[in-house]
């Protein structure tokens, strides 16, 4: 156990060392917007202002706009991770498939959501027998490396893909790096627990 426990952060030493390394100018603070905001466009020439008032127009926000924190999502997730089964035919291609569906469900994360997580992600592993908690340590250290090397563009996301048969939501998870190290800080602090 202690063996599992030192990997365990040993990776995520690792993992924290490459997300220092992220360059200055990438920046995540692009603004989420939901799939029914961004399918709805003014045409600009429909617009009408009056030319006597000289206030600006307010953007109102919806609460529909908002991401809200998805717990099943997050249990897909871990489940995708326990698909991947080192030792056995294909597990590297299983691990990339994992890492994909870790990254994708990290990509959708809302920015305040650690507390929501690291419950969803507690109440997942517990459901979780003895044998499957070990089991999860060990498939998830491999999962995160993946991922990581993803994030990185270490790995040439097309071939991979195309080869485990998985359809990335994105052609580079580049910018995925801090919402990725907040899904995986939520799981390691749980396997250090």
């Amino acid at each position: 156990m202690k063996r599992i426990i030192s990997v365990v952060l040993a990776l995520l030493l690792t993992a924290v060392l490459l997300t220092a390394c992220v360059p200055e100018n990438l920046t995540t603070d692009t603004p989420v917007v939901s799939d029914t905001a961004a399918a709805v466009q003014t045409n600009p020439s429909e617009e009408q202002t009056d030319p006597t008032t000289d206030s600006q127009p307010t953007e109102a926000t919806d609460p529909a706009d908002e991401v809200v924190f998805d717990k099943e999502a997050c249990a897909n997730a871990l489940d995708a991770v326990m698909t991947h089964q080192p030792g056995t035919a294909g597990a590297s291609l299983k691990c990339f498939a994992a890492a994909i569906a870790a990254l994708d469900y990290a990509d959708t994360l809302p920015a305040d959501c650690a507390a929501d997580l690291e419950a969803a992600v507690t109440e997942w592993y517990g459901a979780l027998s003895e044998d499957d908690k070990v089991l999860f340590a060990m498939v998830f250290t491999e999962v995160d490396m993946c991922a990581n090397d993803i994030i990185a563009g270490s790995i040439d996301l097309a071939e991979m893909a195309d080869n485990a048969g998985v359809q990335p939501a994105k052609e580079s998870y580049a910018d995925c790096a801090d919402s990725y190290a907040l899904f995986s800080a939520a799981v390691y602090k749980l396997l250090e627990e």
